[in-house]
């Protein structure tokens, strides 16, 4: 285990903030039982694919530097109930485990049954399968069955838009979630904790988590709704960062309007596996080309941002630009 040893020594050289029980958990843990990829690219401080779906969805273990600041900001302790919603390739489920002891208890949470197996023989072949219990969530957002009835932390590992009722309603007086909280581009990393019957927020910064289902990331042609939704979430870091003219604000605006406002049949598509655009979409878009064309490029730059890697080493030369798991700015 040199190598995780070497990446946390880094870590830690960057600032990155974490307890001598998450140093020990990260080095008891073995992240190739959690993925049969190489985990050359987890030990530069990247996040480590662990499962590609059929239609080619793809899920993964978060970069390390993530993963420990959600592990420090969770602020485990041995007895502890803690629930880990996003199965993580059931790595970070794990590390809580190995943090918590014998005495404490892990409940595993994931949509799809597929990356929830996954997870299972994992921690069957890292030795903490009769620690963690596995529940698949269910799509229509009611409660899963058979549950603890009080949780002392919860850890959510992709962006939702908010909190489910039925999780806040188990966590414990002093006990708290963290959750990124937020659109597909980027989230709030919030800590709520439970305090005399009532629930406050703590902002711990911006990050960029993937989704939770995986098969939000199997790749589709949009509707004019989604299309919609991804354009305003990024025309507001766009605007933020001054990166747009207001005249071209203007625009983008009604551009988003008019999406929304085409029919509803037009965002359906006939097909589950169809790719086929509707032509009123490519007439509104092909409409606004004259003044688009520029800010594609921006936001297909805004859209696949490059991860901060503050574990890599220095002769880690490669470049990695594309999809994102998370990132702390």
């Amino acid at each position: 285990m040199q190598e995780m040893d070497e990446l946390l020594t880094r870590l830690s050289l960057a600032g990155v903030e974490f307890s001598l029980l998450i140093r020990e958990a990260m080095m008891n843990v073995d992240i190739r039982c959690f993925s049969s990829n190489s985990p050359n690219s987890f030990y530069q401080d990247r996040p480590l694919v662990f499962l590609e779906n059929k239609n080619g969805g793809v899920k993964t273990i978060s970069a390390p530097h993530m993963i420990v600041t959600m592990l420090h900001h969770l602020e485990l302790n041995q007895g502890m109930e803690v629930m880990v919603v996003g199965a993580k390739g059931g790595y970070v489920s794990a590390l809580a485990s190995e943090i918590v002891g014998d005495e404490g208890r892990v409940t595993l949470l994931d949509y799809d049954l597929e990356v929830l197996n996954h997870a299972k023989r994992s921690h069957k072949v890292s030795g903490y399968l009769n620690f963690i219990s596995h529940r698949k969530l269910r799509r229509d957002g009611r409660s899963p069955a058979n549950l603890p009835s009080k949780l002392s932390r919860v850890l959510v590992t992709g962006a939702i838009d908010s909190l489910p009722n039925w999780i806040e309603s188990r966590i414990e007086e002093g006990g708290f979630a963290i959750f990124p909280s937020g659109g597909r581009i980027n989230q709030k990393l919030i800590k709520r904790e439970k305090q005399g019957e009532q629930f406050f927020d703590t902002d711990l910064g911006s990050v960029v988590f993937g989704p939770l289902d995986i098969k939000d990331s199997e790749p589709i042609v949009p509707s004019s709704y989604e299309l919609a939704d991804v354009l305003e979430e990024i025309s507001f870091v766009a605007k933020d960062l001054d990166l747009i003219s207001l005249e071209e604000s203007h625009k983008l605006d009604d551009l988003i309007t008019e999406l929304r406002l085409l029919p509803e049949d037009f965002s359906k598509f006939s097909n589950p596996g169809e790719h086929e655009i509707p032509v009123e979409m490519i007439d509104l878009l092909e409409e606004s080309g004259s003044w688009m064309n520029r800010l594609w490029p921006l936001f297909l730059m805004l859209s696949e941002m490059e991860i901060q890697r503050p574990g890599a080493s220095y002769d880690d030369e490669d470049e990695f630009f594309g999809q994102h798991e998370d990132m702390i700015p």
